[in-house]
């Protein structure tokens, strides 16, 4: 998932996620839902099967204003200001996602060490639908912003999780019929370090890799200034579902599930690609069912009697 700076002790440091991790993050929330792995069936059958596997995820919660290095102000949010959507780290890493501090040239007991683990941050404007009011004109500008907004903070925080699947397969298409995910530890609590001579630090940084990607691609923000009828966009979520292209809005006044459910898909999307070193090849039970065409052959009998045809034989 990963790519590594790698030394003669035999001790690694994270580099960057690797191409195919970023392959499968780009598929995965371009697309209207998660890549699809082959059918793991019988020949010719359709299977129904449950499936765990441990995986991060994002926890958003609600806040009453921005924290971290506080990019945004909340007044900058429609209808006060022109901003409909906006997202950053609670702190910064570098280009590919490494802590700033890091020492690569002349590596140091810091250089490879993770401290802290940087939060999502995500604000957004919904629109209520509802015409704003005699008392809303002297808040905002109701000629910009006819009708009523509601402005939204949270913030999202990065957990080991256990993953859950109830999955069918259907002529190869696959369907989820259940999911499940449960936070378990964050991944990296208040106080405490990832060192790269842990037994677990290759997974964690490849974990923290994929928070980095998701982090990168929802940064940036979404404005209409004054009367425009078009949206600015500035981030790379307008290229995902997650927003409505057309205003830089949320379908759903609470964007959180969304966000959260699409990082989810990414981790579902890894199991199409054989290729990636973190998965474990199992066998586990599953209820296969196959259609069999059965041919019902009905014979009728016509029995006639033709009175020219007998007569003119006897003859």
């Amino acid at each position: 998932m990963s790519f590594w700076d790698a030394f003669e002790d035999g001790i690694s440091f994270f580099n960057q996620p690797s191409m195919d991790s970023r392959r499968i993050f780009q598929l995965s929330l371009l697309s209207d839902q998660p890549l699809l792995p082959d059918s793991p069936c019988p020949t010719d059958s359709n299977c129904t099967f449950s499936i765990s596997f441990a995986a991060p995820s994002y926890k958003c919660e609600h806040r009453d204003d921005f924290g971290g290095i506080r990019t945004y102000n909340l007044s900058q949010m429609a209808p006060f200001g022109d901003l409909l959507y906006a997202s950053y780290s609670s702190f910064e890493e570098d280009f590919v996602g490494r802590p700033l501090g890091w020492n690569r040239t002349v590596p140091n007991n810091d250089t490879g060490v993770f401290k802290q683990e940087p939060s999502l941050w995500v604000a957004w404007a919904f629109n209520t639908t509802l015409l704003a009011t005699v008392e809303n004109t002297t808040q905002w500008n109701t000629t910009y912003w006819p009708h009523q907004l509601t402005t939204h903070i949270m913030e999202c925080s990065f957990w080991n999780s256990t993953y859950g699947y109830n999955l069918s397969y259907r002529q190869g298409k696959m369907t989820v019929n259940g999911s499940g995910v449960r936070q378990d530890t964050l991944m990296l609590p208040p106080g405490s370090v990832m060192d790269p001579y842990m037994e677990t630090y290759m997974e964690w940084a490849g974990f923290h890799g994929t928070g980095w990607l998701y982090r990168t691609m929802l940064a940036g923000n979404i404005s209409q200034k004054g009367q425009q009828d078009y949206v600015i966009t500035e981030s790379d979520i307008s290229q995902t579902n997650i927003l409505d292209p057309g205003n830089g809005m949320p379908y759903d006044e609470d964007l959180g599930p969304a966000i959260e459910k699409s990082f989810h898909n990414v981790y579902l999307s890894f199991l199409a690609d054989i290729k990636q070193q973190s998965q474990l090849f199992v066998d586990m039970p599953c209820e296969a069912s196959a259609h069999v065409l059965v041919w019902s052959y009905c014979w009728n009998i016509y029995a006639g009697r033709s009175r020219i045809w007998g007569e003119g034989w006897m003859r």
